[in-house]
């Protein structure tokens, strides 16, 4: 996809975002959002009851863009306000959603409020635009992760114009969604094509290649006729068959 050039860009000195235009600013995230890291209470203060605030200690209870919880906090330690945007700093680092209501967060989280300078719309982008370099930074020797002073400063440009940011931000909602929607149409025929696949084996391996033989019945619902020349056996017959062992 080809986009219309702007007038003039700088280097923006960071090597993953490369040159930006010129009018935008340049500054660390945390100078135009507040970010929230997440603290973990005791395990036996969460439960599934529904007592307390929903809690989240990761990214695993994400769904497309609002989490679905799965155990509750009456003492959580941190906590993401609706409309926050949750931000995984734990594997996969970098995945995105948004709090439609309060919500407790453990160490796997943290929580990210768009500031004056910047819509919440534009900040999910650029969030999304950053997973790659988070990447290269994440450490860990169990899971990656990232830490609060990486995030806090994840160099950005922005554009001066609330405006501007709803232009770009609108460009990429209807853009994404074209994708994404074409995504879905090839997953839906990939399956289609698996049990293509899947039938054609089905049918070579019980009915034979040759249309025109004479068909028996195998006896066997699932089989059904086979061919009248073929023989009908249990595998055990006619291979060594052995569990496996831990």
């Amino acid at each position: 996809m080809s986009f219309l050039p702007y007038p003039a860009y700088k280097d923006s000195g960071t090597e993953w975002l490369g040159g930006v235009p010129d009018h935008w600013i340049q500054t660390s995230i945390k100078h135009v959002v507040a970010i929230n890291m997440g603290q973990s209470p005791s395990s036996d203060d969460c439960n599934i009851d529904g007592v307390g605030v929903p809690f989240l200690q990761g990214n695993g209870e994400f769904g497309l863009k609002y989490p679905t919880p799965r155990q509750y906090c009456p003492v959580a330690r941190k906590i993401a306000d609706a409309g926050d945007l949750l931000f995984s700093v734990r594997a996969p680092v970098g995945a995105i959603n948004e709090a439609d209501q309060i919500y407790g967060i453990g160490r796997g989280l943290c929580a990210v409020k768009a500031g004056m300078k910047i819509s919440k719309e534009f900040l999910w982008h650029f969030l999304s635009s950053s997973q790659s370099f988070l990447d290269s930074i994440s450490t860990g020797s169990t899971f990656e992760a990232v830490s609060a002073e990486q995030v806090e400063n994840i160099t950005m440009a922005l554009p001066r114009e609330i405006g501007e940011q709803t232009q770009i931000t609108r460009f990429l909602d209807h853009e994404t969604a074209r994708i994404d929607a074409l995504i879905e149409e090839q997953q839906r025929l990939i399956e289609l094509l698996k049990e293509k696949r899947q039938a054609v084996i089905s049918h070579a391996v019980t009915k034979g290649l040759d249309p025109t033989v004479p068909m028996k019945d195998s006896g066997v619902e699932w089989l059904g006729e086979v061919p009248a020349h073929w023989d009908v056996a249990r595998v055990k017959n006619i291979a060594k068959l052995e569990s496996g062992h831990t």
